[in-house]
């Protein structure tokens, strides 16, 4: 049973575009920091090979290799 819980657990967000776009971008980064960490944890844990792009709002780019350009392309 729940025991008088009502939210156990993680929270359910509604997934919509922030209008804001100072708050998008912030919300860009904080993600895009969690994205990193989640990538790399791949590449160490599992051996994979990784390569990851991803652009702001603004059109900076982003990305990640493991272990390198040369191989992971292939």
């Amino acid at each position: 049973g729940k025991l008088g819980r009502e939210n156990s657990g993680k929270r359910k967000i509604e997934i919509k575009i922030n209008e804001n776009v100072d708050d998008r971008l912030i919300s860009f980064l904080i993600r895009c920091t969690i994205i990193y960490q989640k990538v790399y944890e791949i590449s160490t844990l599992c051996g994979a090979e990784n390569f990851f792009i991803i652009f702001s709002p603004i059109g900076k780019h982003y990305s990640f290799v493991q272990p390198s350009i040369k191989p992971t392309a292939k």
